[in-house]
């Protein structure tokens, strides 16, 4: 909503995940980050979950939005 993170998952006709994204630290007129993963597999999935879900333990929101 607040476009501070956009990605975009395509899955390839040979299987293969490609990720395109983009991370603002200001959205409207602060830094943009862009970036592209190719050649990820159906498999790296769970891993890629697990890391994330780490992340989130690790740095839990605090308070109320």
């Amino acid at each position: 909503m607040e476009d501070w993170l956009s990605l975009a998952v395509r899955c390839e006709p040979n299987g293969s995940l490609l990720v395109d994204g983009t991370l603002r630290d200001d959205p409207g007129n602060g830094n943009v980050l862009s970036f592209t993963v190719a050649d990820l597999d159906q498999t790296d999935i769970p891993a890629i979950v697990d890391a994330l879900l780490a992340i989130d333990e690790a740095y839990p929101v605090l308070g109320q939005p």
